[in-house]
């Protein structure tokens, strides 16, 4: 009976849903809906997302100073 009850609210739950989204939106970075219906390929999906945007920092190790250690 409780989720009948919470079915009312179904329009106010996707309002907030949206408002949040929105909110969240920001020119510099790109927003990525999933479901989380298959959370396997969620999960692999998101993987991926990640390792593709390290990879587009091009971070590297930096070097030590020639004379780093000696006094």
């Amino acid at each position: 009976m409780a989720d009948i009850h919470e079915r009312g609210y179904w329009k106010q739950y996707m309002e907030a849903y949206e408002a949040c989204l929105t909110a969240n939106q920001h020119p510099s970075r790109a927003l990525v809906r999933r479901t989380a219906d298959d959370k396997e390929n969620a999960r692999l999906i998101v993987s991926q997302i990640v390792l593709d945007t390290l990879s587009e920092l091009k971070m590297h190790i930096p070097r030590p100073p020639r004379n780093a250690g000696r006094n």
